[in-house]
C-alpha cells in the first residue's frame, strides 16, 4: 500500500511540475498585439455564470480570431489550454480531437490558446496531432500569458466550455460532463 501511495504521488508531482506553474522554456516571445476586453473582473473566473464579453487574439497565420465571432456562429466554445512542451496535454489531444469531430455538427466550436514560446513547436504540434479546428491562438508568452490571467488557468491542460453569451458553463470539465450537456 506505501509503495502504490508513494508511486501515485510521485507521478502527481511530475505532471505538477511538468505542465503547472513554471514554464521550463527559455525562448523569447513575440508580441502579437492581441487585444483583451475584460468584464466583470471582479468575479471568479472559474465560476459558473461569470461572463467572459470579449476578447480576440492572433492566429498563427496572422488572422484576428474573436471569441464573439466564434460565438455568433456556435451554441458552445470549448478553451482548451495548452502546450506543444506538455506531455498531458498532447496526450489529451486525440481524445480532443475526437470529441471536436463528434460534437462539432452539434453546435461546438473550439477556440485553442496555447501557452507555448516557440511558434514553430506550437505550429508543429497542431499539424502533428491534428487539431484541425480553425481557432488557435498563442501570444507566446508561456506562463505569462495574457490568456491564462485572464482565464485564471493555474495548470494545463484546462477546458472552459462558454455557451453563445460568452458564459462559463464549465470550468476544468471532462469531455463526459461536457458530452452530457450537449446530447
Amino acid at each position: 500500500m506505501k509503495k502504490n501511495s508513494l508511486f501515485s504521488l510521485l507521478i502527481l508531482s511530475f505532471l505538477v511540475l511538468s505542465c503547472g506553474g513554471a514554464d521550463s522554456q527559455t525562448d523569447s516571445a513575440t508580441n502579437h498585439n492581441d487585444k483583451m476586453v475584460y468584464q466583470d473582473s471582479a468575479l471568479d473566473a472559474n465560476s459558473p455564470n461569470h461572463i467572459f464579453n470579449h476578447f480576440v487574439g492572433t492566429s498563427p497565420s496572422g488572422q484576428v480570431i474573436s471569441l464573439n465571432e466564434i460565438a455568433a456562429n456556435h451554441k458552445y466554445i470549448l478553451l482548451d489550454f495548452w502546450a506543444s512542451w506538455c506531455g498531458p496535454c498532447r496526450q489529451n489531444n486525440p481524445a480532443l480531437v475526437s470529441f471536436y469531430e463528434q460534437y462539432k455538427d452539434k453546435g461546438l466550436g473550439i477556440l485553442s490558446i496555447s501557452l507555448d514560446k516557440n511558434k514553430e513547436k506550437w505550429l508543429e504540434a497542431i499539424k502533428s496531432d491534428n487539431l484541425n479546428w480553425p481557432n488557435h491562438i498563442s501570444d507566446l508568452k508561456g506562463w505569462d500569458s495574457k490568456y491564462a490571467a485572464y482565464f485564471q488557468v493555474k495548470q494545463i491542460p484546462t477546458v472552459i466550455l462558454l455557451d453563445s453569451t460568452g458564459k462559463v458553463v464549465y470550468f476544468d470539465a471532462s469531455f463526459e460532463e461536457i458530452s452530457k450537456l450537449l446530447n
